[in-house]
């Protein structure tokens, strides 16, 4: 009996698009309208960011100073980069990303300037002061880095909906780090050119960086900083820490969503509490690291933590005291990326449809869980499930990554004779289609969106983040005595470095302006643009046409490209251009076929594939596989020994299968020998081409290319045109004689069925051959009316389905488990009707003395019949049929 179909809910209109989606897709209709003008502005675009690029190279060699400061910017930038990428399950574009850390740099300049204003004005002392210091620069940096991510989700709430929690990690690290893009550069410029500071300490250190200065490394997490014993785990760890926890306390409150029990009001107490509590510690982390440079007392306890000489607020104490002293930052930031990966994973691990191709979790992931459930069975009912959600998450997790990255390799891997930018292009255009997919299935998580209560949120956590530098930050300012001067935090950088800008000449200052230019330029201007496609899924513009250029014009399309082409846009082309010289085998995998064939209905109509698959995702229901338990693992134990199996109708039906399979046979051996036929001529195409959808494009894309090799004689032509004639006709016949085939195996285990029941002493009271769906295939009762007999017939190569059906809670049970038989039961209306007619089988069901059995008959395709017998739960059964 073939497995049930997946219980659908009704699909909703698709969301409202967001005002910059409309303002996009109107920008891009603007630009489409106007072909010539695009292409215009495409050139000027490229060549501005590759003199862009040669300009700093310029500046780097005429303008020393400013060399230290280009390797933090660059390793800033490595930062945010290799995080993206690191990031597997999140659902943020390339460009969207890049523009973000981008508009995020100026907006650190203007926090130092902000924060200047309040040392200056309200507090009417210097910026190196203790108070601005420790009080301005830990509270207002902190609460102001968050600013930017706070509009997102007010700006966008049906987007920030659906964003995974890694998307909130990665908003907080392109924040932070760009704030330590603009502290770091502008401090090392001073290092640098600072005058006669910047004079000694490139005496005193060689001209290199002083000892506890940050580095960049290829590992992408900065070192941890340290300070007189306080530790600080910089911009861009600390302010990803906070936001993480935002991403993590969203979902924990989904979960609870509806509930309002004591549970439920903890989950989102702890929801508000984590992330208020991270921020917290940040301030307090980063106050304790300006402060730690005040000295100490005779004890050892410094002058800013003692409160016989302090006026630092007792929570910046408290909270720095009891999270050891800000230090192992970088450590818990790559902690927690890791259970949000783990998180994401689990999440998308229960919508298998969140992807380009649809693909069954495996039954393994679904047995482990059984298995955990099974040993957890006798914990406390609060930590039952736990081991199994923790199952889930990491092997979840474990083959959505998987997945996605064969998913790509198979869309990147070129085809023999194939060009490798068409190659390069199909596989990032699949990429992007997996991301769109991706978040697809995030919002399928997420149900209903109030845009009205997010906006709410995200404004009120917007006053609060304003409030907290705008009258916290001063206020803790106002009562801290000046025990010190510390000018390397963001205002007394830009003062310190105001200076030595004034002390330039106007052409090394005009030299230095353009080249900030070209570094935000090249920074979020040509990196999103190198994957091309993003946006095309976003707002459904079709956008898609360079693989049918590449085809049609090479030529042009080359020089195209060299036109128009920025700097890293050759560079990111030049990565996934490598990336398709992968092994062959990823272009003979039996996934490759459907792969490329999504990714031509992804090219063809981006805007139709995006809404069908929205459509797709939102019927496909949300699995809950943690709650499966003993019920759904098949067991089976043969019993052929024990039954004198007498053949009657599987005597009949063995010959018509095996004329069947010699059929099939026979035609796969022609498909085979027309494929080496073709192959042999330098054609490229394999068996996977020639699944049912794909004939009709093989067979276009093959004549097509005999059509355009000049190098073919009419003779050639001809005859390798008839070879693709007859290939089609060879194909066409194994695909209807696989269906005959199946067929024939089909009947051929219904038919052992039947003469198994018939040999156990049982009548066939319900036969669903050929029912279809949510049918049983044979149930029998013995003569003694003492035992019910529910019969899987399989046949031939069939056996029994792993993906099963999924239950009404939501949890998946494979074929031949007792979930699995007892959700049959309570469906097929066919044995519910004859349950009806017999009420004492009923009866006897309820009180034991009809006993259910559960079996496996399995007709091979020599003849032989096996019988199992499977578990079957009689508490179940009793419950389907009342």
């Amino acid at each position: 009996m073939p497995p049930a179909a997946p219980l659908a809910h009704p699909t909703e209109a698709a969301p409202p698009r967001e005002w910059w989606q409309v303002w996009a897709q109107r920008r891009a209709e603007w630009w489409a309208a106007r072909p010539v003008l695009a292409l215009r502005w495409a050139r000027i675009r490229a060549v501005s960011l590759w003199v862009g690029l040669v300009w700093l190279l310029g500046l780097l060699v005429l303008v020393p100073d400013v060399r230290v400061s280009v390797r933090a910017w660059l390793g800033c930038a490595w930062v945010v980069i290799a995080w993206f990428f690191l990031a597997r399950t999140k659902t943020l574009t390339w460009s969207a990303y890049l523009r973000f850390f981008t508009a995020c740099i100026p907006w650190s300049i203007g926090i130092g300037v902000l924060s200047t204003w309040l040392a200056a004005t309200v507090l009417e002392v210097r910026v190196g002061g203790s108070g601005p210091t420790v009080g301005i620069a830990s509270v207002a940096e902190e609460t102001l880095k968050l600013v930017p991510v706070a509009l997102v989700a007010l700006l966008a709430p049906r987007r920030a909906s659906r964003f995974a929690t890694a998307d909130w990690l990665l908003l907080g690290l392109a924040s932070g780090t760009a704030f330590l893009l603009a502290e770091e550069t502008l401090r090392r410029l001073r290092l640098s050119g600072g005058g006669l500071i910047g004079l000694l300490e490139r005496l005193l250190h060689g001209g290199g960086l002083p000892d506890d200065w940050i580095r960049f490394r290829t590992w992408p997490v900065p070192t941890d900083w340290e300070q007189a014993g306080a530790g600080f785990g910089g911009h861009g760890v600390v302010t990803a820490i906070v936001t993480g926890l935002v991403g993590l306390a969203l979902v924990a409150v989904r979960q609870v969503r509806g509930r309002s029990d004591r549970v439920a009001v903890l989950v989102r107490v702890g929801a508000v509490a984590a992330p208020v509590m991270g921020l917290v510690v940040a301030i307090a982390d980063h106050a304790a690291y300006n402060g730690g440079g005040s000295g100490s007392n005779d004890d050892g306890t410094p002058f800013w933590l003692d409160p016989a000489t302090t006026h630092v607020p007792w929570w910046v104490r408290a909270s720095w005291s009891a999270f050891g002293h800000g230090h192992f930052r970088p450590t818990v930031f790559v902690l927690l990326a890791f259970v949000l990966l783990l998180v994401d994973g689990a999440r998308l691990a229960r919508v298998p449809s969140a992807a380009l191709v649809e693909t069954p979790r495996p039954d393994w992931v679904d047995q482990a869980i059984v298995r955990c459930n099974i040993a957890a069975a006798t914990w406390p009912a609060a930590l039952r499930h736990v081991p199994a959600v923790v199952t889930l998450a990491v092997l979840g997790t474990a083959w959505v990554v998987v997945r996605d990255w064969t998913t790509a390799l198979a869309a990147f891997a070129a085809e023999p004779g194939e060009s490798r930018r068409v190659a390069a292009q199909r596989g990032l255009t699949a990429v992007t289609a997996q991301r769109a997919a991706r978040e697809l299935g995030y919002e399928r998580l997420a149900g209903p969106v109030d845009v009205t209560v997010r906006r709410g949120v995200a404004a009120g956590a917007l006053v609060v983040l304003l409030l907290g530098a705008l009258v916290l930050a001063p206020v803790t300012a106002s009562g801290l005595d000046t025990l010190y001067d510390h000018p390397s935090w963001l205002a007394g950088v830009m003062d310190a470095v105001g200076r030595w800008w004034h002390s330039q000449s106007l052409g090394t200052q005009i030299l230095v302006g353009a080249g900030v230019v070209a570094l935000v330029a090249l920074s979020g201007g040509s990196l999103g643009v190198a994957l091309g496609v993003s946006g095309v899924l976003t707002w459904g513009l079709d956008k898609s046409h360079g693989i049918a250029t590449w085809l049609r014009d090479p030529r042009q399309a080359t020089r195209d490209y060299l036109l128009t082409a920025t700097p890293f846009q050759m560079l990111m082309d030049g990565v996934a251009i490598a990336t398709t010289f992968v092994p062959g085998s990823f272009i003979r995998s039996r996934g490759a076929a459907a792969v490329r064939g999504a990714v031509d209905d992804v090219a063809e109509d981006p805007g139709l594939w995006l809404a069908q698959k929205r459509s797709t995702v939102q019927n496909a229901p949300v699995q809950n596989p943690v709650r499966a338990g003993a019920s759904h693992q098949v067991s089976k134990k043969s019993i052929t020994d024990q039954v004198s199996f007498q053949a009657n109708e599987h005597t009949q039906a063995l010959a018509p299968r095996q004329a069947a399979a010699a059929a099939h046979s026979a035609n796969r051996a022609a498909v085979a020998q027309k494929l080496d036929v073709l192959t042999d001529a330098g054609l490229s195409v394999s068996r996977p081409d020639l699944v049912n959808r794909q004939i009709d494009g093989t067979v276009r894309r093959l004549n097509n290319a005999i059509r355009t090799d000049q190098s073919l004689s009419p003779e050639r032509s001809a005859a390798l045109r008839q070879h693709v004639a007859e290939l089609e006709e060879a194909a066409r016949a194994e695909h209807a004689s696989s269906t005959a085939l199946n067929r024939a195996s089909a009947d051929l285990g219904e038919a052992a069925g039947r003469d198994a029941l018939r040999s156990q002493g049982a009548d066939i009271v319900v036969d669903g051959a050929d029912a279809g769906r949510d049918t049983i295939d044979i149930v029998g009762l013995v003569h003694e009316r003492d035992q019910l007999l529910f019969v899987e017939a399989k046949g031939g190569g069939g056996r029994l389905s792993t993906a099963g059906r999924l239950l009404p809670d939501n949890t998946r049970a494979p074929q031949g488990s007792p979930a699995y038989l007892a959700d049959v039961v309570r469906v097929d209306k066919a044995l519910q009707q004859w349950l009806h007619d017999n009420p004492d089988i009923v009866q006897g069901l309820m009180d034991g003395t009809v006993r259910p059995r559960y079996q496996l008959v399995h007709a091979t395709a020599k003849g032989t019949v096996r019988i199992f017998e499977l578990t079957v739960d009689p508490t179940l059964i009793r419950q389907a049929i009342t």
